[in-house]
């Protein structure tokens, strides 16, 4: 399992069960996002599972690539290339897969 300690952001996101499912499995390794924080290449995203609350299921993953613009992609909307990591420490908070 990979550890990271941390000094990048995490950020915290709600997913849609599906998304989650297929995120976990590695069948998905992206997210469109809207560009409404400072999202960065190597920053964290802890994804949250949420269906008419939250599910109580996580997971980290790490973005590896960010792409702003390009013909299809909504105007206000990136997209992120993301990897699942094992578990993420920041500040002594750990953020780890909960399934």
């Amino acid at each position: 399992m990979e550890i990271y300690h941390l000094t990048e952001t995490v950020h915290c996101v709600k997913i849609l069960p599906d998304n989650f499912e297929d995120v976990l499995s590695k069948k998905m390794s992206f997210q469109i996002r809207k560009y409404d924080r400072d999202y960065k290449v190597n920053d964290f995203l802890y994804l949250k599972e949420f269906e008419e609350g939250y599910t109580g299921r996580s997971t980290p993953v790490k973005i590896n690539h960010i792409l702003k613009e390009s013909d299809g992609l909504k105007e206000g909307y990136i997209l992120l290339n993301i990897k699942v990591v094992g578990l993420l420490i920041r500040d002594g908070k750990r953020y780890s897969q909960k399934l």
